[in-house]
């Protein structure tokens, strides 16, 4: 039994390490896995086939985005020696289509914002970000407070530059797409 279990250990890290070190283009499992352009179509992935943001949890997208519309994980750090004001990031990052239903849950207990963010993968996806504090004693303080009445996780951010002017889009994001220009009209 026990060689069993050390023979499971040894083909696991073979294949972790086969994984982090060997990608799937070099493998030719970039097609298997949807990765890439498929020639008989039925992987294919393309910006055509792309869902929009809203349409389901985690959807690829294979667009560039305008700088500084969308939040990326590096936003939410600060430069050492840098003081930014801090902040809570609700839970991990969702589809928009459940951005209401949360928001409506915490709205007596944190005071909330959305912001459009992409993930280390490329997916679009909302984060929902709570209360803002001028220090790390105050946040700490908060969190525990607050922690056991909602069900997420708080997790202490700094607040981006976007976040803190509160400028909003269209559709209520932060850090949302930038206003379309009039003179890009049809």
């Amino acid at each position: 039994m026990l060689k069993y279990i050390f023979l499971a250990i040894v083909f696991s890290i073979i294949g972790y390490g086969l994984a982090v070190f060997v990608p799937p283009s070099k493998t030719g499992l970039d097609r298997l896995i949807g990765y890439g352009e498929s020639t008989d179509g039925l992987f294919a992935t393309n910006a055509e086939s792309a869902l929009p943001l809203g349409t389901g949890a985690g959807a690829p997208q294979n667009q560039k985005y305008p700088a500084g519309s969308f939040l990326t994980a590096v936003d939410l750090l600060s430069t050492p020696g840098v003081s930014k004001p801090l902040g809570f990031k609700v839970g991990p990052a969702i589809s928009s289509g459940d951005v209401p239903a949360v928001l409506e849950r915490l709205k007596d207990i944190l005071t909330l914002s959305k912001a459009r963010y992409v993930t280390g993968n490329n997916n679009e996806a909302v984060i929902i970000i709570g209360n803002s504090y001028p220090d790390l004693a105050a946040a700490t303080r908060d969190r525990k407070r607050l922690q056991t009445l909602v069900t997420e996780r708080l997790e202490i951010i700094y607040l981006p530059d976007c976040i803190q002017q509160k400028t909003e889009d269209d559709a209520g994001f932060l850090c949302g797409l930038p206003a379309e220009s009039e003179d890009s009209s049809p």
